[in-house]
Parts: structure tokens; C-alpha cells; sequence
């Protein structure tokens, strides 16, 4: 929709995501805060784009907001631990009366057209209800018209295919060695095909040269510094609402089983496992084993 054109209003609704007070009242604190497509990775975004990156950024400056230049790699602001924190409430409505919707009488903003500013977030998942009632919650807060529909999987799979909605919950999976998948994942091609991964239906220009720039890469280092440049650049965009990640595997199992002493990167490396005679046999001699 027209609305979600202006990035400010993309921010502010982000900005309402109180991803503290979720980590520490529904997770159990277990959980630390996205900000990058390739997080915990060295393909993520750090700090003010430098050396080759800043190479990259400079033939698209005059396409590109300054604070891509002047500012480090966007990342979501710390909240507090309250539902409501007050210092992103400022922020989020002074982007939204910047951009022109204004809060009326009724507490619900409008444009200046006297149109509401009305959100809805879909999802066919009961899970997902205790994290995105309170974003609701907060949107409303600050004058949005915020609401969530819980749809069955068939619908919810048409709608995505037809990108038939305003906000979903979606986990996109990054590849170490992205390619030609960016097309459709962040590229004006898969904004313009249904069904694609492109769910925030990104499509710019440089988004889509530094995605050719990308799989055209000679090298691992050629390929590394143009990703992180996208992904500083997506960021920038305000294109999605950060969620969370855990940047390593909890299991538990039997001590019986051997394992490389190498793990995979970024694996949890069960499919290299296999038993072990000696351990079954000293679990067997302790009791704890029948």
C-alpha cells in the first residue's frame, strides 16, 4: 500500500517492537536482537561503511539517503523492559507527523485526506499471538489502527503468494554464499512475481545493481564486502521488523554418541554423529544406563 512508501512510517511502526520487554517476559531472556539479513556473520553491516565497502556505496550515492554515509549500519534502538517505552514512542510519533499522519480527536491519525492509518498484521499460527497482541498494543498506542487476524494455512498462503497484506511474520534463511536467489528474495523480479520470498516487496534500483554486483563476485572477499554493503543498505530501509535470533544450538542427548572434534560453522553438526561403544558401555558401568 501507498502508505508503507514512506520509510518514515515504516520506522515508526518498527520502532514499537519492544524486543527487550519480549526477551525478558515471553522468552525467558534467551534470545539477543536481529539487526542485520546476515547476522552474526561476517557478512553483517558494522559501523560506517569504509575501505572497498564504501568503494561499492560511493556509484550509488546520489540514489542513496546520506545517513547510508553518515550514519553506522542501522540497528534498532534498545528499549526498556516497560511493554511501552516512552522514548520510542517519542521517536515513532515524530516520524509520523513528519510524514504527515496526524493524530485527531478520536486518537487515531489520518492523513490529509482524513484517510486512517489502519495496519494489519496476518498470521495462521496461535503462536505468535502472545508476541504480536502487545505490538498491536503499542501501535495503537501512538494512533495507529492496529489489528491482527488469525487465518487459516490456505488462506494464509494465498495471501502471501498474492501479497495480499500489510505486515506478516516471516524467517528468511541467508545463505553464506548468496546468489542468484537475491533476485527474488530482495530484487524488483521478485517483487513483481507472486509467491516469491520477496515479502516486504523491495524494489529499487540499486537494490537490484548490488544484487548483479553480488553474483558477478570473482572472489570471497569481493562477495563478502557487496553483501555487507545490501545489507547496510536494506537496513537502511526500514523494510521489515527485527525479531531475534540464538546464536547457538541448545541439545540435549545421551552421551553415547562420538563427533568430529571440528563442528560446522553455523551447523549443528547432528548429521556427523555416531555411537560409541565405549561411552554406552562406561554409562552402563556408572547405572546410569539398563
Amino acid at each position: 500500500r501507498e502508505v508503507f512508501s514512506d520509510p518514515r512510517v515504516r520506522e515508526a511502526m518498527a520502532l514499537m517492537f519492544n524486543f527487550e520487554w519480549s526477551n525478558e517476559t515471553l522468552f525467558g531472556g534467551l534470545y539477543e536482537r536481529t539487526d542485520s539479513f546476515w547476522e552474526n556473520s561476517d557478512m553483517q553491516a558494522e559501523g560506517l561503511p569504509e575501505g572497498e565497502e564504501l568503494a561499492v556505496l560511493e556509484k550509488y550515492r546520489d540514489q542513496l539517503p546520506p545517513e547510508v554515509f553518515d550514519e553506522p549500519a542501522y540497528s534498532p534502538p534498545v528499549s526498556s523492559t516497560q511493554q511501552l517505552d516512552r522514548k520510542n514512542i517519542r521517536r515513532a510519533s515524530n516520524l509520523l507527523d513528519e510524514a504527515g499522519w496526524i493524530v485527531g480527536s478520536d486518537g487515531m491519525r489520518r492523513n490529509a485526506a482524513g484517510e486512517k492509518l489502519v495496519i494489519e498484521i496476518v498470521d495462521d499460527s496461535p503462536a505468535f499471538e502472545r508476541i504480536i497482541n502487545p505490538f498491536v498494543t503499542n501501535l495503537r498506542r501512538i494512533g495507529i489502527d492496529a489489528r491482527y487476524a488469525l487465518i487459516d494455512a490456505a488462506q494464509m498462503q494465498q495471501r502471501q503468494e498474492d501479497f495480499d497484506y500489510d505486515i506478516v511474520p516471516g524467517r528468511l534463511v541467508m545463505s553464506l554464499s548468496p546468489s542468484v536467489e537475491l533476485r527474488s528474495t530482495f530484487g524488483s523480479e521478485g517483487a513483481n512475481s507472486k509467491g516469491t520470498l520477496n515479502l516486504a516487496g523491495v524494489a529499487d534500483p540499486v537494490v537490484d545493481a548490488l544484487i548483479e554486483e553480488i553474483i558477478a563476485a570473482k572472489t570471497r572477499e569481493e562477495l563478502t564486502i557487496r553483501v555487507r554493503a545490501l545489507d547496510r543498505i536494506l537496513r537502511a530501509k526500514h523494510i521489515w521488523v527485527p525479531n531475534w535470533f540464538k546464536g547457538s544450538y541448545w541439545v540435549a542427548y545421551w552421551d553415547v554418541f562420538g563427533r568430529p572434534d571440528s563442528a560446522p560453522p553455523y551447523s549443528r553438526g547432528d548429521a556427523y554423529w555416531w555411537f560409541d561403544e565405549a561411552k554406552y558401555e562406561a554409562l552402563k558401568a556408572e547405572g546410569a544406563l539398563r
